[in-house]
């Protein structure tokens, strides 16, 4: 019987030690298994690509501008192109354009827009060291506080040779209703020796209306003519249908003038019958040198005024 019991005894003792043995296996097993459906830090998806928009650190790609010249625009009508840097889905874009005469920072964004491309139209020439700033934005469709802005400038050189040009061509509104135009002379080589001009405007007296008051010719050194020293002597005419407008510098030993600026600005005044209507600078205007010679033109430009 001792022996018996004795026997049984270890057999229940072997059977209990295998079953803790067993329980102790299948845990470190599930332990495992739970250790082994961890992803390592290489195995996050996009994790070695911050551009991934699963990675953690996601960031948009930069822009490559493509087509900015590094000399001025040729065409007041031109297109800009770019493509993100790192291939990517669900981009979006939108952008915003300053004329020399504007802040950036006061001009708001385009509608969003997934084209890579924008075109642009009627700008102005820019003179002296003035340039448009230019802005896109990228963001992430799904998260558009996602995004970065790139910013570059340009200068535009739309005119081909002497002659006089508005600026802008497309004319809007004064606060008051009034419309002004800015008359230019562009091109200017110093060997042309420019002293002065003649400059007939042509516009609708049937729907514009322009007053004595109305015609500044620039007579200080805001005029392309002005040279220290020298005096600005001016004249204007208002017709029917025409404005006539004659300046010229005198002094002495004055020194050649280059490049292009302004040298009057005009305001005009919507009669009751007006919707839109287009001024031009006559083929009788002249540019003359400081022997009294005509100095050869091949622009005479036209603007819009709506």
């Amino acid at each position: 019987m001792i022996q018996t019991k004795s026997t049984t005894t270890l057999s229940v003792r072997g059977l209990f030690a295998i079953l803790i043995l067993t329980l102790s296996l299948s845990a470190c097993d599930l332990i495992i298994d739970s250790v082994g459906d961890e992803p390592l830090p290489d195995e996050v998806p996009g994790a070695d690509n911050p551009n991934d928009p699963e990675n953690p650190d996601f960031t948009i790609s930069d822009l490559r501008l493509l087509n900015l010249p590094t000399t001025p625009f040729t065409s007041s009508n031109i297109e800009i192109q770019w493509e993100p840097v790192e291939a990517m889905d669900n981009l979006q874009y939108r952008y915003r354009i300053a004329s020399p005469s504007q802040n950036i920072s006061d001009i708001e964004y385009s509608d969003y827009q997934t084209e890579t491309y924008v075109q642009l139209f009627n700008l102005v020439e820019t003179f002296n060291g003035e340039v448009y700033n230019f802005d896109v934005e990228v963001s992430y469709i799904p998260d558009p506080q996602k995004n970065k802005t790139f910013s570059e400038t340009f200068e535009v050189d739309a005119l081909h040779g002497r002659g006089f040009l508005f600026r802008p061509r497309n004319i809007q509104a004064n606060d008051d209703g009034t419309f002004t135009a800015f008359i230019f002379i562009d091109e200017i080589e110093p060997t042309d020796e420019l002293t002065s001009f003649s400059l007939a405007i042509n516009y609708n007296s049937n729907e514009l209306e322009v007053r004595e008051q109305d015609v500044r010719i620039y007579n200080d050194n805001t005029s392309f003519l002005y040279r220290e020293g020298a005096e600005i002597i001016s004249f204007h005419k208002i017709a029917s249908n025409r404005i006539t407008i004659e300046a010229g510098v005198a002094g002495n030993n004055l020194p050649p003038l280059s490049g292009g600026g302004g040298i009057c600005e005009i305001t005009f005044t919507p009669l009751s019958n007006f919707s839109s209507s287009s001024i031009s600078i006559s083929a009788t205007s002249v540019l003359k040198n400081i022997e009294g010679f005509d100095i050869e033109i091949s622009a005479f430009d036209e603007a819009v005024i709506q």
